[in-house]
């Protein structure tokens, strides 16, 4: 879950399943790699910011052994 989405740039991810390793990119609309972080532990909430102008961002989150989930952020 990703949430506040619209956001005004800074927003949170919080994973239903457990994970050790966390990979999470985001990408322009345009599919352009923008961003790219590892997490190595559980810590709620995961907080990040989108330090780019508003649009439209799509972020990918992927743990080691689950499937790729992508979600379109609006920033405000």
């Amino acid at each position: 879950k990703v949430f506040p989405n619209p956001t005004n740039g800074i927003f949170n991810i919080r994973c239903e399943i457990p994970f050790n390793t966390l990979q999470v990119i985001l990408y322009s609309a345009q599919g352009i790699r923008l961003n790219s972080f590892a997490l190595q532990q559980e810590t709620y909430p995961l907080s990040f910011e989108i330090p780019y102008p508003a649009g439209l961002y799509y972020l990918r989150i992927q743990g080691k052994s689950n499937k790729p989930v992508v979600v379109p952020i609006i920033k405000l």
